[in-house]
């Protein structure tokens, strides 16, 4: 494995409404054998919990 190609950003919270979707979707992709567990299924409303904290990014 190589990290060729890779494009590593940083986001900040201003950034969260657009790489909201992006954070679940890639999660669903991830876990998609696992959606039957719980934290899975809940995964969103952590993405929108600490997304809507300001001193997280």
């Amino acid at each position: 494995m190589s990290a060729a190609g890779l494009d590593a950003r940083h986001f900040t919270h201003a950034d969260f409404p657009e790489i909201r979707q992006t954070l679940i979707d890639v999660h669903a992709g991830a876990y998609a054998d696992a959606m039957d567990d719980e934290f899975n299924q809940r995964f969103s409303w952590f993405v929108d919990h600490w997304g809507g904290n300001p001193e997280f990014s």
